[in-house]
């Protein structure tokens, strides 16, 4: 018994050496067009990026080859303009025979397996050592490899790719008066084609990715933009569809995120433009597309951590979010309309944009979508408030857009909640002037600090805004006026501390909790103008 099982032991080994010798020479005179097919599917799927390979050298159980991947678009065109040649990288590959690959893990079935180091072209690196000098210095060097490449051929037609980008912190490189910095920390991008590129899965992951812009030199140093993510995943799906779109999903995860832009100058002062800014922790986020019959289904649900939104030198905290709404009956055609303007934008002139964008929109609008809003729910300090409902609009056949029209056959169903000390809380921060009845101290019924929040960057090599607080007066009460008078007329409904309320539009009339709005209506807009 242990004869035999020795036997076959040897039996099986020999059979696998001998797949991986003979087998390798067999998948060798293949390779060149398989690689040739799977760089062609790329390049024809992207506008961005142009692949080609250049060189092939096939060898009996591994072969060479060299791709060569350019950047296209507006941006590559003025650099090319500008400098004379186009920015290109070189990845020359190293491609492992199979139909028996021996991995780390043990024996892998696949066509080949190919990897190697991503770099500028020497005719890039020319043309930006030739283009530096007083106004543009880099910071990096040239020569360098930024990025691994690892190509996997499945038996079954599969296609897999990991990019794997090298950490790095510190300033890539200064012109005109600022300086880029990045930083990247285990960033991983895996792509896998399946069915002759008809279905795709990609996924980027990583421990850290940020960025930041701002004022090269002076007293002050600062990033007038930046934007960081941390422990983040991101996946994206999609599958051909004879309609021209990609139905599938996207998902987004990550512990901190930060987005800034405004707030510096060229000479690191405060510039003209207001700070702007967003933070948060612990963000899902998950979108879908569905098509039928030429219509599509588009879903969105986020959650979110503690969240903070800025403009300037007012601040909106809020301790959770979270949002869960569908967008139905758009029409297939609409969404392609919107992708030929994101698409053909840069070569149309205003005119012609304007005429796309107003096609896109009617057909959209037309077309009778239908928005459902299960939850839209923002928790803060002092409580929470929600939204939810629906919007109807009605199809028609006329592709003309008619706002009376469009008015006429709209179906509005909206039930808000919101406690009533966390509407005083958000309004104080707004600047609205509003008056202590809930409890909260203060002048202004909210005790908030008012300034630049935390902001990322610093361990990019960039000094962050000075934080600047200060208590901000708003004396009167207007709003808490203008509440009592909606509660006494039934418009608003006031129930431990909760005020709701439901709004109806439909057959061009108003409602508010089943009461005729147009008496409120009137006196906002007599109030406001």
């Amino acid at each position: 018994m242990k004869k035999a099982v020795v036997g076959v032991g040897v039996a099986l080994l020999f059979g696998l050496l001998l797949l991986t010798l003979v087998g390798g020479y067999g998948v060798g005179g293949g390779l060149e067009q398989r690689l040739s097919s799977a760089v062609a599917e790329f390049d024809a799927e992207s506008d961005q990026v142009t692949v080609e390979v250049v060189e092939f050298d096939r060898g009996h159980w591994s072969s060479q080859a060299q791709l060569r991947i350019a950047l296209s678009g507006e941006v590559a065109a003025e650099y090319r303009r500008e400098v004379g040649a186009p920015f290109a990288f070189e990845v020359p590959l190293t491609i492992e025979h199979g139909p028996l690959l021996w991995e780390a893990t043990g024996p892998r079935f696949a066509w080949a397996r190919a990897s190697g180091d991503v770099r500028l072209t020497p005719g890039t690196v020319a043309g930006v050592e030739q283009a530096s000098g007083e106004v543009m210095q880099w910071r990096v060097p040239l020569d360098g490899s930024p990025a691994e490449l690892e190509l996997r051929f499945g038996l079954g037609g599969q296609l897999d790719g990991r990019l794997t980008l090298r950490d790095f912190s510190g300033t890539v490189v200064e012109a005109d008066g600022e300086r880029l910095a990045l930083t990247l920390a285990d960033v991983e991008l895996r792509h896998r084609s399946e069915a002759a590129g008809e279905r795709f899965f990609t996924t980027v992951r990583g421990a850290e990715l940020g960025y930041a812009l701002g004022a090269a030199g002076g007293e002050r140093q600062g990033a007038s933009d930046r934007g960081q993510l941390r422990d983040f995943v991101l996946s994206i799906t999609g599958e051909a569809h004879p309609s021209g779109l990609w139905p599938g999903g996207l998902e987004l995860s990550a512990a901190e995120w930060s987005l800034h832009s405004g707030g510096l100058g060229h000479d690191g002062a405060r510039g003209g433009l207001p700070a702007l800014g967003w933070q948060g922790e612990e963000v899902a986020l998950r979108y879908s597309l569905e098509l039928a019959q030429e219509r599509a289904t588009l879903g969105v649900a986020a959650d979110s951590g503690p969240l903070r939104w800025w403009l300037d030198r007012e601040e909106v905290r809020l301790a959770a979010a979270q949002l869960r709404a569908t967008l139905s009956e758009v029409t297939a055609e609409s969404l392609l309309s919107a992708n030929r303007l994101l698409q053909e934008s840069d070569g149309l002139t205003a005119y012609q944009r304007d005429r796309l964008a107003q096609a896109a929109i009617s057909e959209f609008i037309n077309g009778g979508p239908r928005l459902q809003v299960d939850t839209l729910r923002l928790v803060g300090e002092h409580g929470a408030g929600e939204l939810s409902g629906r919007l109807q609009l009605t199809e028609r056949s006329n592709r003309v857009l008619n706002p009376w029209a469009i008015l006429e056959g709209a179906d509005l169903d909206v039930t808000l909640r919101i406690d009533e000390r966390q509407l005083f809380a958000l309004l104080g921060a707004m600047g609205a002037a509003v008056e202590d009845t809930t409890g909260l101290g203060g002048e202004s019924g909210v005790e908030l600090g008012i300034g630049q929040p935390d902001q990322p960057g610093a361990e990019l090599g960039i000094e962050a805004d000075e934080a600047r607080t200060q208590p901000v007066a708003r004396p009167g009460g207007q709003w808490q006026q203008i509440i009592e008078e909606a509660v006494a007329a039934g418009y608003i409904e006031r129930q431990d501390g909760v005020l709701s309320s439901r709004l109806r539009f439909s057959d061009a009339r108003l409602r508010i909790n089943d009461q005729p709005a147009e008496e409120l209506v009137l006196a906002l807009w007599a109030a406001f103008l």
